[in-house]
């Protein structure tokens, strides 16, 4: 594989043609990994997946939370398992 060109100019447009540049060997990795492995680029696949879908299931159960909490002080004395339910109804 041959390295990426030396970028001379630093106008909007070179750098956005630096940023996809980026992803230039993308796809000549991609291949060298699977038939190396198929198995570990499955893997990796699935772990990349799983990062970025972290992030927002546990920003989706801290919304449910506070929410939760708000109906506690709206209506104290209901058992949270009713107000998870309530959410459930009330947010879809």
């Amino acid at each position: 594989m041959r390295p990426a060109p030396p970028v001379k100019n630093k106008d909007s447009s070179s750098a956005m043609s630096r940023f996809f540049g980026v992803f230039r060997y993308s796809k000549e990795a991609i291949d060298l990994v699977w038939t190396t492995d198929k198995r570990l680029t499955l893997l990796i696949l699935v772990l990349t997946i799983f990062a970025g879908v972290i992030p927002g299931g546990i920003a989706w159960v801290g919304s449910m939370r506070a929410k939760q909490a708000e109906l506690q002080l709206i209506y104290p004395g209901v058992s949270p398992a009713a107000m998870l339910v309530t959410l459930k109804l009330k947010f879809e």
